[in-house]
């Protein structure tokens, strides 16, 4: 899963185990971020900023697990 946010919207996007379902879900509202970011305080969990380069890496390797 991955989840995308803004201050004007919310994209959550999701894959199933096999790799052969996605979904991509678009909100236009900043409540999921501001609900994340009340989770991620003091967790585990990390928060990373957008790049189109770590993008294109988590987009990479969900290839290589399909093959």
């Amino acid at each position: 899963m991955a989840v995308l946010c803004s201050q004007e919207y919310s994209i959550i996007y999701l894959i199933d185990e096999e790799c052969k379902s996605e979904k991509i879900h678009y909100f236009e509202t900043d409540v999921i971020q501001n609900i994340l970011s009340s989770q991620v305080t003091g967790d585990d969990t990390k928060e990373m900023d957008f790049s189109t380069d770590l993008w294109e890496v988590y987009i990479e390797e969900l290839s290589r697990n399909i093959n």
